[in-house]
């Protein structure tokens, strides 16, 4: 791993983290929503990881289950 993409790693991380507790400070719907777009955003990243191919079809999938949980 070179030393840039650890910089952007590094970044992202701490972005996530403040994203995070702000989100805990304002409570319920901020929380909520947060917690459906994080895990549409894993959902494309695996996708991402995985395959080749990426079709969208398993972050809409992702993001719906998201939703509908919360």
């Amino acid at each position: 791993m070179n030393l840039l993409n650890l910089a952007k790693r590094t970044a992202s991380g701490v972005v996530i983290v403040l994203i995070t507790i702000l989100s805990m400070w304002f409570h319920t719907p901020f929380f909520y929503i947060f917690l459906a777009l994080l895990g549409t955003a894993m959902a494309w990243e695996w996708e991402n990881m995985v395959s080749k191919k990426t079709t969208g079809l398993s972050v809409f999938i992702a993001g719906v289950t998201s939703v509908n949980i919360l």
